[in-house]
């Protein structure tokens, strides 16, 4: 059961705004029309957060957004943002606006067409309430801003579906939905108790619940910062998987994972190969009839990145169904997908392997990966099941099999 804060949501509308008799004396209805607007937010908030919709960074403008005025032509000192004036005050206070969403794992980044000494500011100017720490991800240059924040999608490891975008030039917001339509877009200004106003009201952020995962995602989205980085050292891709020894961790479905895995399934669009929404009960109705699901934790060098990869195998009389195989964009070109096959093929124990993809509009990441792994198309079952594709691996033995990769695997 979940919760819904109707209190809350009455709050943000206005509290008296919200409520009255004319509604009540007509339909018997406790609210009136701003009350019923924001119930109705507050509670599709809450269902798209259940059904894996939730947003996962905010990607801000930064001059006359986050501070007043351009920061090139003012200086670091030179912009408003502090306690002098209401003005700076109101920055000062979007900024711990934005500051405050990270312990709720809302990522946070910053594009900006700016020369990219600018970012500076954060360190020279002790007003500002944001640190260069606050960002896992920068795109600062002349380049258009929907660039920006395809670059963003590709460090965070998600679509900008999932992202929230804020800036006071309605032309740069015009022309990230033109390039990102399933984004999200808030207007900021004319002053900054607007910009805050709308960042609570629309409810983008809203969380029913947090996963240990969600509340760790700021810091692992720096240890994957510092990755990036230390890559950029190596010449050979291969020498920096060697280097940064990479260790996956295999549990079978168990109280302390579950609600991780079911997020997983929910959220997981791109490198899903079924899309199958599984929760809670069909998880444990999979294990009733036979099925075996694990979740697969990664670790290096840089740290932990917590479970990233589901699999759900059913034994049949003669082969190993991957029923469902997922995982976070963040650890890819990582050989982990090579390493997980490794395992599934061991947990096949000589029998032959079936798999199937399902295409959707997002996933098509994955639409080679069993050809990539050796999988021959099964053509005639095509015939049968034209919305999907059916795969046979059938090296029976693992010695005689192809896949390589970089990571240890242990079972526990």
């Amino acid at each position: 059961m979940n919760v819904v804060d109707i209190a809350e949501a009455i709050f943000i509308s206005g509290g008296r705004q919200a409520m009255g008799n004319a509604n009540y004396f007509r339909a018997r209805m406790a609210f009136e029309m701003p009350g019923m607007l924001c119930v109705a937010r507050e509670i599709s908030s809450a269902v798209c957060h259940l059904s894996g919709k939730t947003h996962r960074a905010l990607v801000t403008d930064w001059d006359n957004t986050i501070w007043g005025g351009e920061v090139a032509e003012l200086g670091s000192f030179g912009v408003e943002c502090g306690h002098e004036t209401p003005e700076a005050l109101g920055y000062l206070m979007t900024q711990e606006f934005l500051k405050s969403l990270r312990p709720l794992g809302v990522l946070l980044a910053g594009v900006s067409r700016n020369d990219p000494k600018v970012k500076e500011i954060f360190v020279e100017n002790k007003e500002l309430a944001l640190s260069l720490d606050d960002f896992s991800s920068m795109q600062l240059g002349w380049f258009p801003k929907s660039d920006a924040v395809t670059q963003v999608s590709k460090e965070l490891g998600f679509g900008s579906d999932l992202m929230v975008y804020l800036d006071d030039s309605l032309f740069e917001i015009a022309q990230i939905l033109s390039a990102h339509p399933f984004m999200d877009v808030i207007m900021a200004g004319p002053d900054s108790q607007a910009t805050i106003n709308r960042l609570a009201h629309y409810r983008f952020f809203n969380s029913v619940s947090l996963s240990s995962e969600d509340l760790e995602r700021s810091s692992r989205a720096l240890k994957l910062k510092e990755q990036r980085e230390f890559k950029a050292s190596f010449s050979r891709i291969e020498d920096f998987l060697k280097d940064i020894r990479v260790c996956l961790t295999f549990s079978k479905l168990n109280s302390e994972n579950l609600d991780r895995v079911v997020q997983l399934f929910q959220k997981t669009n791109q490198f899903n190969l079924t899309t199958r929404r599984h929760r809670e009960d069909d998880l444990k109705q999979l294990e009733r009839n036979g099925g075996q699901i694990y979740s697969i934790s990664y670790e290096d060098t840089f740290g932990s990145q917590g479970i990233i990869s589901v699999i759900a195998l059913v034994q049949k009389p003669d082969a190993l169904f991957i029923e469902s195989w997922l995982m976070s964009c963040r650890v890819l070109n990582r050989t982990v997908e090579q390493a997980v096959f490794e395992f599934i093929l061991k947990k096949a124990n000589g029998k032959q392997v079936n798999g199937e993809y399902i295409p959707t509009e997002k996933n098509g990441l994955v639409q080679s990966l069993f050809k990539t792994l050796g999988f021959e198309k099964n053509i005639s079952d095509r015939e049968n099941n034209p919305a999907k594709d059916n795969w046979i691996y059938a090296h029976y033995d693992l010695k005689d099999s192809s896949v390589k990769h970089y990571a240890s695997i242990k079972e526990v």
